[in-house]
């Protein structure tokens, strides 16, 4: 009986061990996905060379309807990923580089102000009083040829001074703030226009006029 009892034990810590030690998919903690305090960031151009930022508003995401006018916002996160360094990663060799004792060369750094560069770089071919909103969903690594890169998945919104108003998905490059790639682009033209009203033209046909 105790052989048994024994081998059992070693039977069971042999599990425990593996189960600990062998790469595991996990679900992305809340603090990859959600940061309460940096999540939104708004921008404005005030001039050519005056750029104001601050973190957003109530009163300008209800302004813009933001919430409802991009599909995927706040949406819960079910699927499993890899991840490394508390990034999801993404591309090739996801398994072997979740593995932090894996070497892995990196294209970039992670730039604590890619926002600001980012928040530039969208106003600055843009109109005086031109506004974006630029929300940041997820930390990732993107891995290609055994190298990663890191980036930022974002939602951008633009606030255009005549009531336009667009957004569209990017991954930004953690480091300079540039774009890599963008999708899911929505156009909401003149937002806040009054409905127009339609006046007769020409002369009346209807019986009685």
């Amino acid at each position: 009986m105790k052989k048994y009892n024994l081998f059992f034990m070693s039977l069971l810590l042999a599990s425990l061990i593996a189960y600990f030690t062998h790469p595991q998919m996990k679900k992305i903690p809340n603090h990859v996905t959600n940061k309460s305090e940096n999540k939104w960031k708004t921008f404005e151009k005030k001039s050519a060379s005056r750029i104001e930022a601050h973190p957003t508003t109530e009163t300008e995401l209800a302004k813009g309807n933001v919430t409802r006018t991009i599909a995927s916002v706040d949406k819960p996160q079910e699927n499993l990923f890899y991840l490394r360094e508390d990034r999801i990663l993404t591309g090739e060799n996801l398994e072997k580089y979740q593995d932090e004792s894996v070497e892995l060369p990196m294209l970039n750094k992670i730039n604590t102000d890619w926002k600001e560069a980012l928040g530039s770089e969208l106003l600055q071919f843009q109109k005086d009083d031109t506004k974006i909103i630029v929300k940041d969903e997820q930390h990732i690594i993107k891995i290609k040829d055994n190298q990663g890169m890191y980036l930022e998945k974002v939602i951008i919104t633009y606030f255009l001074k005549n009531g336009d108003q667009n957004s569209f998905h990017a991954l930004v490059d953690s480091e300079t703030g540039s774009i890599i790639d963008t999708w899911d682009r929505t156009i909401h033209e003149k937002l806040f226009k009054r409905s127009q009203r339609l006046e007769p033209t020409g002369t009346s046909n209807i019986i009685g006029r």
